[in-house]
């Protein structure tokens, strides 16, 4: 299990300090999460259920049992003569005798390869467990003398020293006893692959960071640590910089806390972090402390209640005005030009167009009070007064039907005035009387 901070840490605190509440100055002790009451308990019971025992919850002194068990169980037998552990195999492990290390990424004992493992000690499959040191009897056909492990094959033992990094095994005193006495961890320098021996660095070693064979002891390492703070080009100790500090962003020497990092909210003013964006935020158009992903900003479509993107429409769709979600560009808009089957755009005529034949143009009351009739071409004309109808020397204006009637009349009228004339006589608007 890991360490569980409260869930409210106080500003400038370490992270995970623990602190109480004061009621006198208005400040609120840590709150413990769920996992405070909850995982150690899990703890616990996985070192008592580990142990073979059943909980139980009116006896107190499980974890104890527990633990002595656990250690009984692994702890190496003293004989008489020899001293084994308990062990687990793996299934390449098949005879007695085999030579074995510990697999401790599986838990268990598999077989050892001379230059490769640190041998462990001598399988005994029967009663599973491994000798450590002292008295086998579990090989035959022995040769009296000194045994090292094989580099060739897994788990054997051979009496010709490899000629690399040799790990002596035993010695056998007679044909069938081994006297076990593996001594390799204790002959050779301790790599990243293999144990063995180390020396302890000092603290000019430790603070120099360049030797991969030194150990470090926590004096030495308390050493380096204090020595040596972080900076651009070297790693070392830091101290969490306080929400003031990281909001001012005038420190290079401090560390940055997650709680501290949470503060620094990006603005209209300064950098920091912030949170995308939903769809529904981007559409909403109201939220000024969070930022707009591509996915988002694509969905924020533009409508007739809504500000939003959107695609231009091509001119056949601009033409065609079915689309309701793409905007109109000027060039599209220039190309809706009116027809006989569609409305759109028109230019206005010219006074020249006006009196022309031109399909593709408008004409302007101007153009039109410009189109006036003649004797050769149709056009506008003008409805004349009585007074002119009646003096019939206009050429641009028309009459009426009463105009006409009353000229007419008043013709008649002065031709039978006229006693120059004699007995002639008008007919207007009916048949010749001397016709039968």
């Amino acid at each position: 299990m890991d360490f569980i901070s409260p869930l409210n840490p106080r500003d400038g605190d370490t992270p995970g300090i623990y602190h109480n509440g004061n009621p006198s100055a208005g400040e609120e002790g840590s709150i413990p999460p769920g996992e405070v009451f909850e995982n150690p308990q899990k703890e616990i019971m996985n070192v008592i259920t580990s142990a073979g025992l059943d909980p139980d919850d009116e006896y107190l002194g499980q974890l104890y049992d527990a633990i002595i068990a656990i250690v009984n169980a692994a702890a190496p037998t003293l004989s008489a003569d020899s001293l084994y552990v308990p062990a687990t195999f793996a299934g390449g492990v098949t005879t007695n005798g085999q030579v074995v290390y510990y697999d401790q990424g599986n838990s268990r004992y598999d077989l050892a390869l001379g230059g490769t493992h640190t041998p462990s000690g001598i399988a005994d499959i029967v009663n599973n467990r491994v000798y450590i040191s002292g008295k086998t009897e579990l090989l035959t056909g022995l040769t009296v003398g000194t045994y090292y492990l094989s580099d060739v094959t897994p788990g054997a033992i051979t009496t010709a020293a490899p000629a690399s990094n040799p790990m002596e095994i035993g010695t056998a005193v007679s044909a069938s006893i081994l006297n076990v006495d593996i001594e390799a961890a204790f002959s050779r320098l301790a790599s990243t692959a293999l144990q063995g021996l180390v020396f302890l660095a000092t603290d000019a070693v430790g603070l120099a960071g360049s030797n991969d064979t030194a150990a470090i002891t926590s004096s030495v390492l308390k050493y380096v640590l204090d020595a040596r703070t972080a900076s651009t080009s070297a790693t070392g100790l830091v101290k969490f910089v306080s929400n003031d500090l990281i909001l001012s962003s005038i420190s290079s020497t401090l560390g940055v806390s997650v709680s501290a990092l949470k503060n620094l909210t990006a603005t209209t003013s300064r950098a920091g972090v912030t949170r995308f964006a939903t769809g529904g935020e981007t559409l909403t158009g109201t939220a000024t402390t969070i930022a707009i992903t591509p996915d988002s900003f694509n969905a924020a479509r533009a409508t007739d209640t809504a500000w939003g993107v959107t695609q231009y429409a091509s001119s056949s769709e601009t033409q065609s005005g079915s689309s309701t979600a793409r905007a109109v560009t000027p060039a599209g808009l220039k190309s809706l030009t009116a027809t006989t089957s569609r409305n759109g755009l028109a230019q206005l005529a010219t006074t020249t167009e006006a009196a022309g034949s031109s399909a593709a143009v408008v004409v302007t009351p101007a153009g039109l009070n410009a189109r006036t009739a003649t004797t050769s071409r149709k056009g506008i004309v003008e409805l004349c007064t009585d007074s002119e109808a009646a003096a019939g020397s206009d050429t641009t204006r028309y009459i009426n039907a009463k105009q006409l009637k009353t000229a007419v009349n008043a013709a008649i009228a002065a031709h039978e005035a006229d006693t120059s004339i004699g007995n002639s006589h008008v007919y207007v608007d009916g048949p010749d009387p001397d016709v039968t």
